[in-house]
Parts: structure tokens; sequence; C-alpha cells
């Protein structure tokens, strides 16, 4: 499978053209900004979660609805996105992550 995505971005870059070559990483979908930037999920039963998201720094613990407060997040989701959306620019500064 040919990865786009990187091929653009190497030409951006270098100015050269190439084929990048393989399949892109799976992640998972972050519940609070919706961005695929976690490597596991919240799951007890496992013992896996509490991934911090690297674009909205949520920490994963499970926390579904939007106005319930997460303890390890200090807020909620809609409190975030809230964040989010005043500060666009700084969200937004990295245009390659997906």
């Amino acid at each position: 499978m040919t990865n786009g995505f990187l091929s653009q971005i190497y030409e951006a870059i270098s100015g050269a053209r190439a084929e990048v070559i393989g399949e892109p990483e799976f992640r998972f979908r972050c519940p609070c900004c919706h961005r695929q930037t976690l490597d596991e999920i919240f799951d007890p039963e496992q013992g896996t979660g509490w991934d911090i998201c690297d674009h909205c720094g949520w920490e994963d613990d499970s926390t579904t609805d939007e106005t319930q407060r997460s303890g390890c997040n200090r807020g909620s989701m809609s409190e975030y996105r809230a964040r989010m959306l005043a500060r666009p620019n700084y969200y937004n500064r990295d245009k390659w992550r997906a």
C-alpha cells in the first residue's frame, strides 16, 4: 500500500519526490477531540487505557459524558472543547497531524 500522505510531507520538506510504502499505524480516536491519537483505549478488564491525547491533552479515563467532570483531567470534555475553540491557532499548530 502506498502512503500518499507521507509522500506529500516528504516532498514538502525536501522538495524531492518519494514513494512511501507501508501501512499507516492504527490509532484509536480520542473521546474528546476525536482525532486518532491514542495507542490504546480505556479497558479496566484488560488493564489498558489512561493514554493522553497528543492534540488536546485529554486523558482517556472512560469518561463519555461531555458534561461530567473528570478527576484526572480536572474538567469536562465540554470545557476542553471550549478551550480548543478559544485557541484554534494553538491547537491546530501542527497541520500534519491526523
